[in-house]
């Protein structure tokens, strides 16, 4: 049956297995980790950008003040401990900036958000397994659908909220509801379907958050739940979505993504990265000069 645009709805074992291939690596990308968070990552590079053009005076005098302490020490301190005493002091000038940035730019809440996101990815991810199709980070106009789930138990805008004491959070969740409800109408303009409408999902994380919530609950047509029972409320859905509904749905978004990826990348560069992509590259990095040093020096050490 063709799509709106005039493609065909590939027919299960109509595709090559190229194309299953292609299909099954673009489907894994979609649900991956480096598209958790993306919309957070650049709010949070953004603030950190801001912060130092802000309070740039006061980091040039916290490096100065650590950089006349080191050299004094230097030229001062009894030389056996003086290297270590001038390490301590320069790293301590790092973490003096690191932490103030922490506790005057807003990072922290961001981070922690960031972090939420990726937890409930890693919920969500394994359902993939039942027939379900996962998107993290759909990007809308001016904010985006941290998750999209389609599978045959329907079609769910996913966000994710973190906060710190939820006892008092009850009056933040009228505010939760109007920005899923936000994000549910216009994912269902992106999947290009009518039935059965998007629903929206809160997931809640945080220090005892299933204590002061420990069931699903609703609130103006919103569905709300810890992590923890997240991944139980959606297999517990009744089916209602046929293989060929679904099929169409996923095409229609994996069109309007690729789109809307190309248009974030001209306007805020390239996806940033995550903390564990950087941690990977570390670990190449310092592989490969190990690899390349013991290949230098072997031929030595055999003669």
């Amino acid at each position: 049956e063709p799509l709106s645009n005039g493609e065909q709805v590939p027919q299960p074992g109509s595709q090559s297995i190229t194309a299953r291939v292609r299909e099954r690596q673009r489907s894994a990308a979609l649900a991956g980790n480096s598209r958790v968070g993306v919309h957070s990552k650049r709010q949070l590079r953004d603030q950190q950008t801001r912060w130092f053009r802000t309070y740039w005076l006061g980091v040039a005098l916290i490096l100065a003040l650590a950089g006349t302490t080191a050299a004094a020490i230097h030229l001062f301190a009894w030389t056996p401990i003086a290297p270590y005493l001038v390490g301590a002091t320069l790293a301590s000038g790092g973490w003096w900036i690191y932490t103030l940035m922490l506790e005057e730019g807003g990072i922290v809440s961001k981070r922690s958000g960031v972090a939420a996101e990726s937890w409930t990815a890693g919920e969500l991810r394994p359902l993939r397994r039942q027939g379900w199709k996962l998107v993290n980070h759909v990007m809308l106009t001016k904010s985006d659908v941290d998750h999209a789930l389609l599978g045959p138990g329907g079609f769910i805008a996913v966000e994710t909220k973190f906060r710190s004491d939820w006892a008092k959070a009850e009056v933040d969740l009228g505010e939760f509801a109007v920005q899923a409800r936000r994000a549910e109408w216009q994912l269902q303009s992106r999947l290009q379907v009518n039935k059965p409408t998007v629903q929206s999902v809160v997931v809640m994380w945080g220090p005892r958050v299933s204590q002061h919530f420990p069931d699903v609950f609703e609130l103006n047509g919103v569905t709300f739940c810890h992590g923890g029972l997240l991944r139980t409320f959606v297999r517990a859905l009744p089916e209602q979505v046929a293989a060929d509904d679904l099929l169409k749905a996923f095409a229609s978004l994996d069109r309007y993504v690729k789109k809307r990826d190309s248009g974030e990348i001209v306007e805020s560069g390239e996806m940033p990265r995550g903390l564990n992509d950087l941690w990977t590259d570390l670990l190449v990095v310092a592989a490969s000069v190990m690899l390349t040093v013991w290949l230098v020096l072997a031929p030595a050490s055999t003669s």
